[in-house]
């Protein structure tokens, strides 16, 4: 196992210990309904990691006492920070060990309703990993005719970048393509 240079991390704010975390994988498979009443599927749509992690924090840490140092106030500062993060929306980096996590979205915190008075606390949080796009914007020729029945130009046309992962995983399933034209 290698050594752990530095405490556990979400977004800047430092722990003491991370007690438990639980990577959870989820995945989706669309089923259409056939002449004969029966459901087919022919695609596994990959949703994003999960983690769930439970972390420790104290006023005197013992592990990282040179790094985070000791504080009368520091489960209440930290607590806080968690709050901020949650709060703010944006995506976060989480390292724990030798695990970096990146683009994370802080889902839910469970801190104890009295974190603030007591020397030590037990904190709870789900993060999901936010798969970030960029979108492109183009303009649509002439040659391909006019909006509606106004004549009118149809404008631009957005799209994003797609993540292949195999080839089952395309904007729409195999089956629902055919039933398209």
């Amino acid at each position: 196992m290698a050594k752990v240079y530095t405490p556990s991390n979400l977004g800047g704010v430092q722990f003491d210990a991370i007690i438990s975390r639980d990577r959870a994988y989820e995945a989706e498979v669309p089923t259409y309904p056939v002449e004969d009443g029966y459901k087919v599927s022919d695609a596994v749509l990959r949703g994003p990691l999960s983690l769930s992690v439970t972390a420790f924090i104290s006023n005197s840490p013992i592990t990282w006492r040179r790094q985070l140092g000791n504080s009368q106030n520091r489960v209440s500062r930290v607590c806080k920070q968690l709050e901020k993060l949650y709060f703010s929306g944006d995506p976060v980096t989480f390292t724990s060990g030798n695990k970096v996590y990146r683009n994370m979205a802080l889902v839910s915190l469970t801190i104890p309703e009295n974190a603030e008075m007591m020397n030590a606390v037990e904190v709870s949080f789900q993060l999901q990993q936010v798969e970030i796009t960029k979108s492109k914007t183009t303009t649509i020729p002439a040659s391909y005719g006019a909006s509606g029945t106004t004549g009118e130009s149809g404008g631009t046309a957005s799209t994003t970048e797609e993540k292949k992962e195999g080839f089952l995983s395309k904007a729409c399933s195999l089956l629902f393509g055919l039933f398209k034209k």
